[in-house]
């Protein structure tokens, strides 16, 4: 039987057994949400997927704020859809532009925690190019995923050239913030 996570949870609690808390969310605004009503000072945001290591890919993230559930969530989601049209279409430019879009992630996520703790947030703000990055990339994500031409406009097709345009603002924006966090690291040893 395949079931996720929060099915085998909700069936355990129907029956007496207790379960963690926590709710299943669709979207990080709702992932977002349900954090700050469970009140809690660590969350745990896992990927629903049915897959064996999820913990060891990236698909399960500790936070410490509620506000941090929702961009963690929001990074779970795209790494999900990438494995999808991955697993769907497994050319090497789709593996290439997964792997580099999801590494990304978890460096700069990486990256944006150490700043944090050395009081140098600041050093990796989010730019003007990472948000067109993150547009191109929820537009190529969708159409991939999508995958039917409409009125004979090829959407795969689309997805995947908006993604390749993701991928070089992804590596851009990644050296944007390597360099501006490299003196403070330089200097924290």
């Amino acid at each position: 039987m395949n079931i996720h996570e929060y099915q085998a949870k909700e069936l355990l609690a129907k029956y007496g057994i207790k379960v963690p808390n926590g709710r299943l969310a669709h979207s990080p605004s709702e992932a977002l949400r349900i954090a700050h009503d469970l009140k809690c000072e660590t969350f745990v945001v896992k990927a629903q997927i049915h897959a064996g290591g999820r913990g060891k890919a990236g698909g399960v993230k500790i936070v410490k704020s509620p506000k941090d559930v929702g961009a963690v969530a929001d990074k779970l989601i795209v790494s999900v859809a990438l494995i999808l049209i991955v697993q769907s279409d497994p050319t090497i430019l789709n593996s290439v532009i997964a792997a580099i879009i999801i590494g990304r992630e978890i460096t700069i996520s990486a990256l944006r925690e150490w700043m944090s703790e050395l009081g140098a947030s600041h050093q990796v703000t989010v730019t003007g190019y990472a948000k067109l990055k993150t547009v191109f990339q929820m537009f190529g994500l969708s159409f991939m995923l999508f995958k039917t031409p409409i009125f004979g406009i090829p959407i795969y097709l689309i997805g995947k050239i908006l993604l390749i345009a993701a991928v070089i603002l992804t590596l851009w924006t990644m050296l944007v913030y390597l360099t501006k966090a490299w003196p403070v690291i330089i200097k924290n040893g």
